[in-house]
This record gives structure tokens, sequence and C-alpha cells, in this order.
């Protein structure tokens, strides 16, 4: 009888304790209990969209599997899968470009879900419309680094990325189109475009500059050359490209002459791996230890004159190291991630003037003559 009694009570804890945790709200789920229930809470939040931008994880992606860097002496295995080209679905780059990106996007969707709960004063309507339309804009700026970085050059019914407007914990979803992306990602800068107030200029926050840029990328990447053009023209008439007594200043973060959208870094990132320890890809922070020296092919790129070398490079031979991203703030490695530029717009203004259906040759000459001036 003892026993049965036993196994009863046994069967008893084990069910209840289980329907306790099967009844446990995720914590990374919203609700009313702990909604933000503030116009600042709603900051807090869209803050941390910014915060889970992979900065990191795309330069070093790119950068180690092309051409541009070659495996130093003193490399012991960091970054060699992707260098050697042995990398696996899992590799942690592209695991954490995914990842992250969609770490922004569920905290950009929980403001756009539940901001209506909030009621901003009158005083605070600009910002409120503000915080909003950063949520759009990040929502939609992750899901087209995403798509570039995951799915095939553009064709309206190639699979693109699963573009999320939920925020279930669990959830699978499908991949959509890359016109279905395109169309979401679109709608979104359109929604955040009608809210942003204009005193929204701070290029670390997402700005109108910031979503005509994106706007122009995605205009780019479908082959809508005059939209690329039309918005090109509009941010270059406000954000003119650095000069070159300003271009060094832009890689120790302190001038922010054409940028138009960085991801900010402070002391609180040093020696972050995802985010903001973008020197450390190359070399170790604390010792100087290098892991790549920059390719002979890219530093022959660079004709005599030219400024970018000496700031990109230091350096000859085994000992030569990759010094665009080696320090900010006083703590090496740290840089912000620069995410539009306006040498990038002008870039783009030239590559649709070629590829327009009546080509301007002669106007995308004088697009790139424009920057080399500067740069040489």
């Amino acid at each position: 009888m003892k026993k049965h009694i036993l196994i009863l009570f046994t069967i008893s804890v084990l069910f209840y304790g289980c329907t306790d945790i099967l009844d446990t709200t995720p914590g990374d789920a919203t609700t009313d209990a702990n909604f933000p229930n503030s116009v600042d809470d709603l900051e807090q939040m869209v803050l941390g969209a910014y915060n889970a931008y992979p900065g990191r994880s795309i330069i070093e992606a790119s950068s180690l599997i092309s051409d541009d860097v070659r495996l130093a002496p003193t490399n012991t295995g960091q970054g060699t899968s992707l260098y050697n080209w042995s990398y696996t679905s899992t590799e942690a780059d592209f695991e954490g470009i995914w990842d992250n990106f969609y770490v922004s996007i569920n905290r950009a969707n929980q403001v756009l879900l539940n901001f209506s709960k909030v009621t901003p004063t009158a005083t605070e309507l600009d910002d409120y419309n503000r915080f909003v339309a950063e949520a759009y804009g990040m929502r939609a700026l992750s899901h087209f680094v995403l798509l570039q970085t995951f799915s095939e050059a553009y064709a309206p019914s190639n699979l693109g990325v699963p573009y999320v407007t939920s925020i279930e914990v669990q959830q699978q979803p499908a991949r959509n189109s890359s016109l279905e992306v395109l169309n979401a990602i679109k709608a979104d800068i359109t929604e955040a475009l009608s809210l942003l107030p204009a005193s929204a200029t701070d290029v670390t926050r997402i700005n109108v500059s910031t979503l005509k840029a994106l706007k122009a990328k995605v205009a780019l990447w479908e082959g809508d050359y005059s939209t690329v053009i039309t918005e090109a023209n509009d941010i270059l008439a406000t954000t003119p490209i650095a000069t070159s007594a300003e271009f060094s200043g832009l890689w120790n973060d302190t001038s922010e002459a054409g940028i138009i959208f960085k991801i900010g870094r402070d002391a609180t990132n040093a020696g972050d791996g995802t985010s903001g320890d973008l020197g450390g890809i190359y070399t170790r922070s604390s010792n100087s230890d290098i892991f790549y020296n920059p390719s002979d092919e890219i530093v022959g790129l660079y004709g005599a004159g030219d400024i970018r070398p000496a700031v990109y490079f230091s350096g000859s031979g085994i000992t030569a190291q990759v010094t665009k991203y080696a320090t900010s703030e006083a703590q090496p490695g740290l840089n912000d991630t620069k995410v539009f530029r306006a040498e990038d717009i002008l870039l783009m203004r030239a590559e649709a003037k070629v590829k327009s259906i009546t080509p301007d040759l002669s106007g995308a000459g004088a697009d790139v003559s424009m920057l080399l001036q500067i740069e040489v």
C-alpha cells in the first residue's frame, strides 16, 4: 500500500511540476505585466535592437573569405575555417550574423507590436514617433543585410530569408521570396519615414538619410537605378564625402565627416568579440599578436600619394598589420561600425548611372573622379 501511495505521489509531483514549467512565460516575452509603460522605456527597447547589430561578424566573414588578408605566422587558429574556406553552416561568424540580426529584429518587433500601449504627452510625441520609426528602420535594415548575406543575387522568385514581424520565441518561419522580402523592407522604410521627425539627425541612430541610403541600396539590389540616383542626390546634397584632411579621423572615430549611419561602440564594448573589437579580427588587442597580415595584392592596389594605405596598414612583410580599426576612445581594437557613408552612396550613384537604360558614363566618371581627388 505504501508503495502505491509513493508511486502516486511521485507521479503527481512530476505532473504538476511539468505543468508549472510549461506554463512559465519565456524570459524574453513581453506581457502586459512587464511591458515598458513610458516613452523612455521604449527608447531602451529600441537601443537593444542597435546593440544586437553584429558588426564584427559581417566584417570578419567578408574580410577573411576574400583575398584581402593572408595568414600570419603568429596566428594560432583564429578565423582559419573562414580563411581556408572550410566553414560549415554552423560557423560562428555566419551563425552570429543570422542569430544577432534576428535578435535585433525581435527587439524591434517588441516595440512595433506594443508601442500603442504607451501614451506619450505632447512634449514626448516627437521622441515617441522617433523610437517607433527607429524600430521600423532597424527591422528593415536587419532583414536586408540578411537577404544580401544568405540569398542569391536578386530575382523576384528566388528564396530570400524569413521576414519576421512577430515575437514567438520558438517560431521557425519559412523563407519568403526575395520579392516579398524587398516589398516588406520598402513598406517598413515608408512607415519609418512617415514617423521620423526632422530633428532626428544623430548618425548613431536611424535618421532620414539612413532610410534614404537603405532605400537606395534596396533599389540597387533590384535594379531600380532611377531610384538609386534620386535618393543618392538627396543624401549627397546634405552629407558630402569626407575631405582628405578628415579621412583618417573616420577610422579612430574622432570625425563623423561623411558618416550617414554607424553603430556606436564605447568602452563597454571593448573586447566584445561580437560587436566592438573590430581590430581583434586581425591583431590581438592585449599583446599585438598578428593573426592576419594585409595581402600584398590589396596593398598594391593603392598608388603613390594615396592617403588610404597609411590609415589602413602599417609595417611590411610578416609584421604588416591592418590598422583600419586600430583604436578608439583609447581602447585598442574598438571602433564604431560604419554602416552607410557618403562615399558608399557616391559609388552607388556612379554604378546606377552606368547601368541605367540610358547610361550616363560621363556622370559616373565624374562621381568616381570626385572620390579619387579626395583619396589621392
